[in-house]
């Protein structure tokens, strides 16, 4: 398992009608509720407002990122007018353990000085 935040900003071609680009909205929010119950998007938020979507998704690989990320129908549609930031995340639960290795690693380093 390999948890990726993703930030997409969808901007609307000035080629595409309105109701197209709606359209194709549509038909995207229907894949990605299926993907949140199939439990491959953790958690996705649509920003109020705006033509922004922000959410955590799970990955077995990059190379399956990549694929899931190129199947979006938006992204197929429209993939020069769609702006993404991904980073991988680990679950903030993880952090206090690799924070006592840090802190063990540099108090052994600062007593062996």
């Amino acid at each position: 398992m390999a948890l990726f935040h993703y930030v997409v900003k969808c901007n609307q071609p000035e080629t595409m009608d309105h109701l197209d680009f709606w359209k194709l909205w549509q038909s995207e929010a229907e894949g990605a509720l299926a993907a949140i119950e199939a439990g491959k998007i953790v958690a996705s938020w649509k920003v109020a407002s705006r033509n922004i979507v922000i959410g955590v998704i799970d990955a077995e690989s990059h190379e399956e990122l990549d694929q899931i990320f190129n199947s979006l129908a938006m992204y197929k549609k429209m993939p020069r007018n769609m702006e993404m930031e991904i980073l991988p995340v680990i679950p903030y639960e993880t952090w206090p353990g690799h924070l006592n290795q840090i802190v063990d690693s540099l108090e052994q380093e600062k007593v062996n000085k």
